[in-house]
């Protein structure tokens, strides 16, 4: 079971519920990008059942080095929770850089956890 954390900007106190890096649930692996459409910060899928596929795999896929019930469902992965945008960078763990003001995210200790899968 994965789960999401909630994660706030110190300067502009823009917040949002995260993973904060890579993280696998039952069926769905996910990992935090910014959306440069929306200018937020979205969990993509990048996996299913416990195995994280590439970017490059999921569109151009080569032989069977991904199975054909995860092309099903490609449509799905690396895409924004809220558009449905592919313009995604990866959230960088490390920094968490806010995608509204540039400022820093951290984990928010009074804000909410949430079990996903």
């Amino acid at each position: 079971m994965g789960t999401r954390y909630t994660f706030k900007c110190n300067k502009c106190g823009y917040d949002v519920e995260s993973t904060g890096d890579l993280d696998y649930g039952f069926h769905a692996v996910l990992r935090p990008y910014i959306c440069n459409d929306c200018n937020i910060v979205t969990d993509a899928i990048v996996g299913i059942q416990g195995m994280e596929y590439p970017k490059e795999w999921i569109e151009n896929p080569r032989g069977d080095e991904v199975p054909e019930f995860v092309l099903e469902e490609k449509d799905d992965f690396y895409t924004c929770e809220e558009c449905n945008g592919k313009n995604l960078t990866i959230w960088n763990p490390k920094w968490r850089k806010c995608p509204k003001c540039g400022g820093r995210m951290k984990l928010d200790k009074s804000g909410m956890v949430i079990c996903w899968d």
